[in-house]
């Protein structure tokens, strides 16, 4: 006996995602404004695999909301960035350098 699967008409394949790249914010972090994934990378020089796994453990925050797509908002970054470069012996996940 063979199984045959009928695709629906008018079905299209899944769209492949492609790798997120390391993107330079185009807002101040002195200003309100949202960063996606690839902002945070670029900003914090992490991979985005890093990132989701410091949120996982707990030594980075998780995203401050969804519209889709999780983003933060600048006061994030900055914050991070400044118990970062405050802290000296730490880097941004609370570990010793």
């Amino acid at each position: 006996m063979s199984v045959e699967f009928i695709k629906p008409a008018g079905a299209r394949p899944a769209a492949k995602r492609k790798p997120v790249k390391a993107t330079a914010p185009v807002v101040s972090l002195d200003q309100p404004g949202i960063l996606r994934i690839g902002n945070l990378m670029a900003v914090l020089g992490l991979i985005h695999a890093s990132i989701y796994a410091r949120v996982a453990d707990g030594r980075l925050p998780a995203p401050d909301g969804h519209d889709g797509r999780p983003y933060r908002g600048t006061e994030y970054v900055s914050a991070v960035l400044d118990s970062r470069y405050s802290a000296g012996a730490t880097n941004c996940a609370g570990s010793a350098k």
